[in-house]
């Protein structure tokens, strides 16, 4: 395998114990041979959301383990900003929002084939500009 980026929703499933997918996320990506991108978009969202439903008290848990993890960081650029704004135009009917459409802009810039994700849906019907669809894990 090759590299690959995750989303929030795989974060989410990674940090809640008792979600339905832990386990088989957690495996996938224990068992991923390549590395594994966290764009800063997946990891404010990430944080926020477990903060607003767990305290803080899990919110800096998160954050914690995050960056503890070897796991590349990657920040977001002007370009991949503009990119975002494309495909939220180009997929204007399918409401992709912001995070999805960094997690997609990044992934181009770093020629990532494979997106860590539970989305099926918008990362389904989005058509990357390196590959003709992306890999979905897991």
């Amino acid at each position: 395998m090759s590299v690959a980026v995750i989303d929030t929703g795989v974060v989410l499933a990674l940090a809640i114990a008792g979600d339905p997918r832990h386990d088989d996320v957690a495996r996938a990506v224990a068992s991923h041979v390549g590395g594994l991108i966290l764009p800063d978009p997946v990891l404010f969202e990430s944080a926020q959301l477990v903060g607003r439903r767990y305290g803080s008290g899990a919110e800096v848990r998160l954050i914690r383990h995050l960056a503890a993890t070897p796991w590349r960081r990657v920040s977001i650029v002007d370009a991949d900003i503009q990119r975002v704004a494309e495909l939220l135009d180009a997929y204007a009917d399918a409401n992709i929002g912001f995070v999805d459409g960094a997690v997609v802009a990044i992934a181009e810039r770093l020629r990532a084939p494979s997106l860590f994700t539970l989305d099926r849906r918008d990362f389904g019907i989005i058509r990357p500009r390196h590959v003709g669809a992306f890999e979905l894990l897991p």
